[in-house]
């Protein structure tokens, strides 16, 4: 993951049962960005309001063996036993939302930091009416624009951005039929505008 995010801090490791790997960043206590493409076998923390100062050792928790990359830190070639990025859709999962599409939606219009069309495509996309290519384009430039402004700010990023980030996440997960990403990233979005937060 730090091959492919060096500026983020990401720490893995083999929980005590021997077969559970656990992957975290601090990104919003443990949210994985959705261009990180993740190997199979990995489990992730599931969404939950955690202390913004918590470290990724802080939310590994306990494990027999870790290993932790900070931001810009020696990141080695990729070795030929590497792991296929193929676990996207499996690790990413969290308990599912009920009425997804209308939760979503909600949400989008809420958050000040989002362009208007993330509205209107966010209804297209749940309601399946067909997003068309100029305006999922849109969506994904934004989401770049975002992605780009709290890596630069990291780790003093604005935790408004990083939900408006997740939020177009969702709506890109829902782009591509991809039901499980938009569900796991609008679960980040909830348990991190959550009312009880930690400090």
């Amino acid at each position: 993951m730090a091959r492919q995010e060096p500026a983020l801090s990401w720490a893995a490791g083999l929980r005590d049962d021997a077969r559970t790997t656990l992957l975290v960043t601090d990104l919003a206590g443990g949210w994985i960005p959705p261009h990180v493409r993740l190997p199979a076998h990995l489990t992730l923390l599931e969404p939950a309001t955690r202390r913004r100062d918590a470290t990724v050792e802080d939310l590994l928790g306990a494990v027999t063996v870790a290993a932790v990359h900070h931001p810009h830190g020696y990141v080695s070639e990729a070795g030929p036993d590497a792991p296929a990025l193929s676990g996207d859709r499996t690790a990413r999962s969290a308990p599912t939302i009920d009425e997804l599409g209308p939760t979503l939606i909600d949400h989008v219009r809420r958050q000040d930091g989002l362009p208007r069309v993330a509205q209107a495509v966010a209804i297209a996309a749940v309601r399946k009416y067909g997003v068309p290519d100029n305006e999922a384009e849109l969506i994904r430039d934004k989401t770049t624009e975002i992605r780009q402004s709290v890596l630069t700010a990291y780790p003093d990023h604005d935790i408004a951005s990083v939900v408006d980030w997740m939020l177009l996440a969702a709506i890109g997960a829902l782009i591509d039929g991809d039901q499980t990403g938009a569900n796991y990233h609008l679960a980040w979005a909830l348990a991190t505008t959550s009312t009880r937060r930690c400090t």
